[in-house]
């Protein structure tokens, strides 16, 4: 097959068998994508005798992923792109499942987006050998546009099992698609690898400790995510200018809205106090998070944010808007606080931060952490999707 991903570890043996193959159909694959670092590159790296061949329907940076990769996980991941070709999915799925077939290891078919999920499904019944296939439901289904709510629900009555990102997204599926098709559904809440954090902590030692910044110049915010109308940066302008002078936003990512966020900060003069930095490199981001005092989401929806919790495994604060899976990470933990998207509540908020000082922000973060460690991590997470994996794979060979 073509496109490996390389790394220099690529020619030594494996020191596992190979027990299990997950092949992940995407739209596209990147550095900051969920379903190939939430998914592949850490179990790729974690769980043994597991083996990775993700298919893009896009293209593939393969630069930017191989200095993206731990080269632990990238020697049992290999990476192809279809170039947008039916035939050529066509084509990797055979020659995939083919050389599989083999030695008769156990796969899964792994898709977590609607379109690149349904066009799999369109060439199933060329691939040599039927495998069971789990989809992955990452966002509130009313929140999908038309055309993904119905490739979406499409991909749920195809699929041998489904499982969503949260608990919220999980209710607000269609129950009458349920009804029409009973397989096995559970809610797999997203998590963040905490050895991952604690080990870019570790390598940043010019960055302060979390909780030891003074407050008394003005809280420095950051939100991470892209600019689209999901994210809702608008409110966090309006936000900046009910705050006093002193506090600073951080505005992290990019995206087809970013130059009409720039121009309603300027337009209320606010260019001097929002500093945007476009796409960085992850490590930089986590920077980022740990120069800032309070991390902020305004988003209209989620499915469960890993910016969120990637900031509360920093041990930030984080001011949150009252939408379902905000309100799902609050109610397993005590740190986050979720407020109705409402600037005079948000404003008052901060300034009561501001106010108390930096022990409060410290104790806020500490139980920020906790609740990662104790309910949102990857570790835990993928867990629960070792138990999914094996509950399908048992059953190959029953004409699925």
């Amino acid at each position: 097959m073509e496109g490996k991903l390389i790394s220099s570890t690529e020619s030594r043996p494996m020191t596992e068998p190979v027990r299990r193959v997950i092949l992940t159909i995407v739209n596209d694959v990147g550095p900051t994508s969920m379903p190939f670092n939430e998914f592949v590159v850490y179990r790729a790296g974690h769980v043994p005798g597991e083996r990775h061949v993700v298919i893009s329907w896009g293209g593939i940076d393969h630069e930017r992923l191989r200095s993206a990769v731990p080269e632990a996980a990238a020697r049992n991941i290999t990476l192809l792109a279809t170039g947008g070709s039916v035939s050529r999915l066509r084509r990797l799925c055979r020659e995939t499942l083919d050389s599989l077939g083999r030695d008769g290891t156990r796969v899964v078919v792994h898709l977590h987006q609607p379109k690149s999920g349904l066009i799999f499904h369109l060439i199933r019944a060329a691939l040599p050998t039927r495998v069971p296939v789990l989809f992955t439901v990452h966002n509130a289904y009313d929140k999908y546009s038309w055309p993904n709510r119905v490739l979406s629900t499409a991909n749920y009555l195809l699929a041998a099992s489904v499982t969503f990102v949260s608990r919220s997204a999980e209710r607000a599926y269609p129950a009458w698609v349920r009804r029409w098709k009973r397989i096995p559904v559970q809610a797999v809440p997203n998590g963040v690898d905490l050895d991952r954090v604690d080990a870019m902590l570790r390598a940043l030692p010019q960055v302060p400790a979390p909780g030891v910044r003074s407050p008394s110049t003005g809280l420095q915010l950051v939100n991470v995510g892209r600019f689209v109308e999901q994210k809702n940066h608008r409110f966090l302008i309006d936000l900046m200018a009910q705050l006093p002078e002193a506090m600073t936003l951080t505005l992290v990512g990019d995206g087809p809205l970013r130059p009409q966020v720039l121009e309603w900060a300027q337009q209320r003069g606010l260019a001097s106090r929002i500093r945007f930095t476009g796409v960085i490199p992850r490590e930089d981001v986590y920077r980022e998070l740990l120069a800032a005092d309070v991390f902020v989401s305004g988003s209209l929806w989620e499915g469960l944010p890993i910016a969120v919790l990637e900031a509360m495994a920093l041990r930030r604060p984080v001011l949150l808007s009252d939408i379902a899976p905000h309100r799902e990470i609050a109610e397993v933990g005590d740190g986050a606080r979720v407020l109705p998207l409402e600037v005079g509540s948000w404003a008052a908020e901060l300034q009561r931060w501001a106010a108390d000082g930096t022990q409060t922000l410290a104790q806020l973060g500490a139980r920020n952490r906790k609740t990662m460690e104790d309910h949102l991590s990857l570790e835990r997470m993928h867990r629960s999707y070792t138990r999914v994996y094996e509950a399908l794979t048992a059953g190959q060979g029953d004409g699925r």
